[in-house]
């Protein structure tokens, strides 16, 4: 058996982590508010807790990771993707990034409102156009014949 790290072969191309809190309530970024301040500086802590000791290869570039979440999520549970810049094409994603650092300033900064910035702000969404058109074809299909 081989000992050392056990991710030492993994590359930044293909460098992709997700990181899910223990409350399973809070089900996308709309639930966030002040009080989860504390979780999330949590979450940015422990991944690069985690990163700084299995994936050598990214310790001197924090830089270069991405923390962010999706809206709308694929899974409706709150987590975190954390990549490298250039590791995902964004072209073919359907949501939204929010970077953790945003979501953060968004809940903390500016007017009084902002406690609860993702509950009462309407949150733009990307839908691809073949999304869309399967939908319709869907619909004239299977639901007015």
């Amino acid at each position: 058996m081989k000992h050392g790290k056990p991710f030492e072969n993994l590359k930044p191309d293909n460098f992709k982590l997700l990181f899910f809190p223990y409350d399973v309530t809070i089900r996308s970024i709309r639930d966030l508010n002040f009080t989860h301040i504390p979780l999330l500086n949590n979450m940015k802590k422990t991944a690069l807790k985690i990163i700084n000791h299995y994936f050598s290869f990214l310790t001197n570039n924090d830089n270069k990771l991405k923390m962010e979440f999706h809206y709308t999520p694929s899974t409706y549970l709150l987590h975190l993707h954390v990549t490298v810049n250039d590791s995902v094409n964004h072209d073919n994603l359907v949501h939204i990034c929010h970077s953790l650092e945003s979501v953060i300033e968004n809940i903390t900064n500016g007017n009084n409102n902002n406690e609860n910035y993702y509950k009462l702000n309407n949150i733009q969404i990307k839908v691809k156009k073949s999304y869309i058109l399967e939908r319709k074809k869907y619909i004239e299909e299977y639901l007015h014949p």
